[in-house]
Formats: structure tokens, C-alpha cells, sequence
């Protein structure tokens, strides 16, 4: 009888280590362009999905500040939590920016490469980003679409993850 509750504790212990060891896998995949405009989330625990989402940008209602007012600040501390926790796995994005106006255009493409080269060095392994970011200053269109995977542990998150619901 000892042994069989011995042998039950060892295994709920190995269990909760295993557990806590265990890391989430956040894919997005986004596509916006002049037909279609959405995000594609997903996560994953040990390759088994247990939320995806789609998000279309043609129908998407931006909320007001006003009804978020006292709730965002909150989220965006444990935005940042769990993103110095989090390890960029592979970023993939083709992006073409073009305006009217080729100054405004300009300074998009600039903007654009500053974040590029921030997410490159500080989030990104060596061979695991490839981000290419065009300008067109003869046409007025914005094209972007790519991949992007998130991993974090588990147990760094899940009291962040309960704030944000």
C-alpha cells in the first residue's frame, strides 16, 4: 500500500515538472493585400491545437479607447510580461508599402525597416527570420503577408494568460 501511494507521488510529481517543462507554439499568419485582409491564429501544446482563430480586417470594428480606458494598461504590462518570456521560432513576411505621396511612403519603408531590424536582433535565432520590406513609389498599395511563430513556457504564462481574459 506504501509503495503503490510512493509510486502514485512520484508520478504526480513527474507529471507537474513535465508539465511546467511543456511550451506553447503561437502561429500567426496573416495576408493583406487589395482581396483579402486576415490573420490566421493558432496555438499549440505538444503539436495538439487547442485554439485557432481567423480574423477578417474587411468586417473588423476597431473598439473605442473609451470602453477600454481602465482595462488596457493592464493588459499591455502582461502583454510585455509574456513577451520577455517568449522566443521568436521563425518569422517569415514579404511586405510592399506605397502611398500617393512618395514622401509619406518614405517614411513608412523607414519605420517599417527600423522595426525589421529591431525584431531581427533582439528576438530572432540566426536563419530564422527572413523579413523583406519593398517600397513603390509609383503605386498606391500596401501588400503584406507571412508567418510567425511565438514559443514561451507554459509555466511563465499562465497567470499572465488569466489577466488578460
Amino acid at each position: 500500500m506504501i509503495f503503490l501511494l510512493l509510486a502514485f507521488l512520484i508520478v504526480f510529481i513527474t507529471l507537474v515538472f513535465v508539465i511546467f517543462q511543456l511550451r506553447i507554439y503561437i502561429q500567426l499568419i496573416w495576408q493583406i493585400d487589395e482581396e483579402e485582409k486576415y490573420l490566421q491564429v493558432s496555438a499549440n501544446v505538444l503539436k495538439f491545437s487547442f485554439y485557432q482563430k481567423e480574423i477578417d480586417f474587411t468586417e473588423w470594428d476597431l473598439p473605442s479607447i473609451d470602453k477600454q480606458k481602465g482595462n488596457w494598461r493592464e493588459k499591455f504590462e502582461s502583454f510585455k510580461k509574456i513577451m520577455r518570456v517568449s522566443k521568436v521560432e521563425k518569422m517569415k513576411s514579404v511586405t510592399m508599402v506605397a502611398t500617393d505621396d512618395p514622401a509619406i511612403t518614405a517614411y513608412i519603408y523607414t519605420f517599417l525597416k527600423v522595426i525589421n531590424e529591431w525584431i531581427t536582433s533582439v528576438y530572432s535565432k540566426k536563419n530564422a527570420s527572413e523579413m523583406v520590406i519593398g517600397a513603390n513609389f509609383e503605386e498606391n498599395v500596401f501588400q503584406s503577408s507571412g508567418e510567425c511563430m511565438i514559443s514561451m513556457k507554459l509555466s511563465k504564462t499562465i497567470k499572465e494568460i488569466r489577466k488578460l481574459k
